[in-house]
This record gives structure tokens, C-alpha cells and sequence, in this order.
């Protein structure tokens, strides 16, 4: 039933006008040493004249994650952000790669980018912390390629797949114009994508959404855009939940929409965040919202920014259905090595709440599995499953609590 959905969906998934290509240059890779001084349009090199990258990418709650090396240190892993004007590193991450010229915030000059098969300089990378995201997602944040980066390549990401690839923008292919892809305008700054969606199914609104592929949650509204249009949201049911917020977890709540989409193929039953405070940046005062990783992994994702387009394919997660924690927890990774597994919340009759699991509680161990052998996103996975039963060891103020769950949908 689901492959004839997709089938289905995808017959009317229309092609929208693609700009015409443009033609820009891309010099074979050259040694760091050879591209001295900052060039404020310095191109992105590829390895012995060739024209595409296999990048080894991580996929981790969404996000995605590359290897970078430094002035041809260590490799970090970079987060793709699609919002961020400029690349930056950690401060910390700085540290530990004894970049003795990086400042403790601003840019740092001269920096050579180095990934499998591409060398960048950039004008300048910036050094900048983002504290909360090494808790959302399990792992140490260590920096970002921005907008900067983005702007000069063809970007090519496969969320199924867990794949990204990286063209020469001079030798790139756009896929072939068939019912099964949409394209929109893209002018290389933060890109906004016009989406279709309806609350209730009572009428359809379109809207612009700024793709922000480092926010976990699919659909995230501006609690302006709520507010100015009341009606619509007043009944829908929700949850209590939290969201991804730049300085941590915030308070929301959480619904299933009637429809959402792009604009010719809206899904049905996708889940929308609300948040109860604004959204800190990111999407302006004319847009209606965020769409994460959780959308986005719904498709084959290309940011053509020569080209002045990205390219949505819809890849074989089109039709999944879109779910949250059964177990009503939000869980964040502290401690050095991320591996302290913290309830930040539970959400009100859920099974975590009926069970007694409390803010601040610690997961030790999941059907005996001590928690420290997992992942965050490992541990988020297992309460993601219906129906399925866990006894989980707790660590509270010093004693040892056991709580059974059993997974359910919440909305």
C-alpha cells in the first residue's frame, strides 16, 4: 500500500521552471601552499582535474555532518547549514587543532578547508560557538560549513541513501525534467521554499519556509504566523513537547496537519511544531516557519547555487509516516564524551509521565543494555518503536530507579 501511495504522489509531483545553468571555472586541486592570500571569491578545487566528490558524510538526528581538515590537520566534523552566511569552527575544537592564530570569536584568516577530494580557502572562517548542539544530537559540535561554502558547489544529498555527493557547478547535470521533481529559485542566500499545507483540510494555505537543514523537526511555525492566524490552529490537537532551539530545548507543542507539502504533492498527516516562545533566527518576520531534516529526508536534495536552484527528488522515505518518541521523553547527551543520557522533559501522559520518569532522571541502562554502549540517536530510535516494551534503569539523586514503558503513538 505504501509503494502505491508513492507511486501515486509522485505521478502529479510536477517539474517547476529551473533557471538556466551558468557556466563558472573549476581549477584542479592545488596544494594549500600554493593558494596563499584570502581571495574573497576563491573557487572550491577538486582532486586531479576531476569534477565530483564522494563525501563520507554522517547523518546524525537529521543533520549532516562532513569531514573538514584544517590547514590539513585532524578532520573535524562540519554541520551543513543552509542558513549560515559564513563557515565557522568551534573554539574549542580550534584549541585542540592548536590553530595558535584563532581568535576565542571573530574570523580566522588564511584557514585551507580539506575534503576527500576538494580544498577550499575561504575569505575568512569564522570562529563561533553552538553550545546546544552537541546535547541535541549526541556529539561534539565542532563546526560549520555555511552559505559560503554552498555557494560555490553543487551539493547533492541523499537522506535514504545517507550519501552526499559534491560537483563542479561547470560540469553538473541537473536530472532530467521529469513529473517526479520540483525545482525553485535559489539566489545562493538563506533559500526559502514556498509550501503547501492545510490544518484541518477545511482550505489550503501556501506559505514560504526557510530550509534549515541543522533543525531536527520537519516543520517548525513561527509562533507569529500562529498568532496572526488563530483560527486556523485553535483546534488542532496537540501535545506538549520541546523543540530544537538554538540555546536549547524550548517549550512547544506538537500537531498533525491535514496536508503539507510543496506546492503540487502536499502529504497528508505530517507533524508541525508550535512553538510557545519566537523562533531566535533564522526565518523572517515574512516567512511562516522552518522545514528540518525531518522533511528533508524525505527526498534527494541538491543545492544548485550557480544554477540558481534547488532541486527536490523525492527518494524512497516520500511517504513515510511521520511519527515522534512514543515514550514521551525529550533526551539530551551531556558530559564529555555525550554519553549521559538526561530527560529534559516528558510530556504529559505519555508513557515516561505515567511511569514516573522525572526531569533531570539519567538513563543507565534500556532491557539491561547499559545506556553508555548506545548513541543518543540509538536511544531515541528504540522509543521510536510501537508497541514495543523497555525496562529502563534510571539514575535520581544518587538512587537507582527501574521503569517500564511501553511504546505508543501520542498524537
Amino acid at each position: 500500500m505504501k509503494r502505491q501511495l508513492f507511486v501515486t504522489l509522485t505521478a502529479i509531483f510536477l517539474l517547476a521552471a529551473a533557471a538556466s545553468p551558468q557556466e563558472t571555472s573549476a581549477p584542479s586541486l592545488l596544494a594549500p601552499q600554493a593558494q596563499a592570500g584570502s581571495q574573497e571569491n576563491s573557487p572550491v578545487r577538486f582532486a586531479y582535474g576531476g569534477d565530483v566528490a564522494q563525501i563520507p558524510a554522517q547523518f546524525v538526528s537529521g543533520l549532516v555532518l562532513l569531514p573538514v581538515s584544517i590547514n590539513q590537520g585532524e578532520p573535524s566534523l562540519f554541520v551543513l547549514d543552509s542558513t549560515a552566511p559564513a563557515s565557522s569552527i568551534d573554539p574549542n575544537r580550534a584549541a585542540q587543532l592548536g590553530l595558535a592564530d584563532a581568535p576565542a570569536a571573530g574570523p580566522l584568516r588564511g584557514a585551507v578547508l580539506t575534503l576527500p577530494g576538494i580544498v577550499w580557502q575561504p575569505p575568512a572562517l569564522n570562529v563561533a560557538s553552538r553550545d546546544a548542539l552537541g546535547s541535541q544530537i549526541g556529539k561534539a559540535y565542532q563546526g560549520t560549513l555555511g552559505l559560503d561554502f554552498l555557494s560555490r558547489v553543487v551539493v547533492q544529498i541523499d537522506y535514504a541513501r545517507r550519501t552526499v555527493q559534491i560537483f563542479d557547478p561547470k560540469s553538473y547535470t541537473p536530472p532530467p525534467k521529469k513529473g517526479l521533481i520540483q525545482s525553485f529559485p535559489w539566489n545562493g542566500g538563506a533559500p526559502y521554499i514556498p509550501c503547501k499545507f492545510s490544518v484541518h483540510g477545511e482550505h489550503d494555505s501556501t506559505a514560504s519556509f526557510l530550509l534549515d537543514s541543522v533543525q531536527p523537526a520537519g516543520i517548525v511555525f513561527r509562533n507569529q504566523y500562529v498568532s496572526s492566524h488563530q483560527r486556523e490552529f485553535e483546534h488542532l490537537k496537540t501535545i506538549q513537547t520541546t523543540y530544537a532551539g538554538e540555546s536549547g530545548e524550548d517549550p512547544a507543542t506538537i500537531g498533525r496537519l491535514n496536508a503539507f507539502g510543496l506546492e503540487k504533492a502536499p502529504l497528508p498527516n505530517l507533524l508541525a511544531v508550535l512553538p510557545r516562545s519566537a523562533i531566535e533566527a533564522g526565518a523572517d518576520s515574512s516567512s511562516a516557519g522552518l522545514i528540518g531534516g525531518g522533511f528533508l529526508r524525505r527526498f534527494i536534495l541538491t543545492f544548485d547555487a550557480p544554477s540558481q536552484q534547488i532541486i527536490f527528488v523525492p527518494n524512497i522515505e516520500f511517504v513515510d509516516r511521520d511519527d515522534i518518541a512514543m515514550s514521551g521523553l525529550t533526551i539530551l547527551a551531556r558530559g564529555s564524551n555525550f554519553k549521559t543520557f538526561e530527560v529534559a522533559f516528558v510530556s504529559p501522559g505519555s508513557p515516561a509521565a505515567q511511569a514516573g520518569v522525572h526531569v533531570g532522571d539519567v538513563i543507565e541502562a534500556v532491557n539491561g543494555e547499559p545506556a553508555a554502549d548506545l548513541s543518543l540517536e540509538q536511544v531515541q530510535n528504540l522509543f521510536r518503536q510501537l508497541g514495543e516494551k523497555y525496562k529502563v534503569l534510571l539514575s535520581r539523586g544518587g538512587k537507582t530507579v527501574n521503569v517500564a514503558l511501553e511504546m505508543r503513538r501520542l498524537i
